[in-house]
């Protein structure tokens, strides 16, 4: 049994997640960089933002990306 998990899109431990998630701040260059920094924080490596709406005091992200850090579940409860 595999200890070292990571969640996957096409092939098995390739890590790609995808998110979404709403920021106090209208869509514009600066946004969308937030965005991106949101997911590096994150672990994600590399983030790409592949989806944006805006609002009038809000915009909306989708993020794609690699999550660089596996969990291991030997370590996890019952």
């Amino acid at each position: 049994m595999e200890h070292m998990i990571r969640p996957y899109g096409d092939t098995k431990d390739d890590g790609k997640i995808q998110i979404s998630f709403t920021l106090p701040m209208p869509y514009d260059a600066r946004g969308e960089e937030a965005a991106k920094a949101i997911a590096l924080n994150m672990n994600l490596d590399p983030a790409v933002v592949s989806g944006m709406a805006p609002s009038d005091s809000f915009s909306f992200y989708v993020v794609y990306g690699t999550m660089t850090i596996p969990v291991d579940v030997t370590k996890l409860g019952k």
